[in-house]
């Protein structure tokens, strides 16, 4: 996948991470102003490579070589895609060494892996695309919807010995 990147290859990996020779026209999350700077290079047919974390543009290249990476986090799916983007500016000669110890590794049946992905150098102090800086990514659930009523106190307290928790705990629900 980096020798894919780095040499501007499409390629999918089970569709959540993605690269397609030119442009796309749906962006996803991506906020403005990268929203804009995105859909401004593709109407002048600028935009030479794409790649996509889902359906939004996580990085691009322009036809004069200039690689955009917006500074924008997102999903922790995402964020471990966009720590490949590094790829794009190394030549594809630079992974040789890596890919030739990898498959060392794997042939030694080694349990450590070589490499593994972590957040981007950086990326700590980008703004998150859904605005949810620093906020808690929970919301209370109101008792009289039916998301409510399915984890009312008297239903975990029937199942309480299924779950095995304490029916207040079940009271937030985690948003995605």
């Amino acid at each position: 996948m980096r020798q894919a990147l780095a040499t501007r290859e499409p390629f999918t990996t089970y569709g959540s991470f993605r690269a397609v020779l030119g442009a796309t026209w749906d962006t996803g999350r991506l906020p403005d102003p990268y929203r804009s700077q995105y859909l401004d290079a593709w109407s002048d047919d600028r935009i030479t490579y794409t790649v996509l974390s889902y359906r939004t543009p996580v990085a691009w290249t322009l036809d004069d070589g200039t690689v955009v990476i917006p500074p924008v986090k997102y999903s922790p799916t995402t964020t471990g895609h966009q720590a490949l983007l590094y790829a794009l500016e190394r030549p594809a000669s630079a992974f040789a060494s890596e890919v030739s110890r990898e498959r060392q590794a794997a042939r030694t049946g080694a349990r450590e892996p070589v490499w593994a992905p972590t957040q981007p150098p950086g990326s700590w102090d980008w703004d998150r695309a859904d605005d949810m800086n620093g906020a808690a990514l929970s919301r209370e659930v109101p008792y009289e919807s039916g998301e409510g009523a399915i984890y009312s106190p008297e239903y975990l307290a029937r199942h309480e010995n299924t779950k095995g928790t304490d029916p207040t705990l079940w009271r937030q629900l985690v948003v995605l």
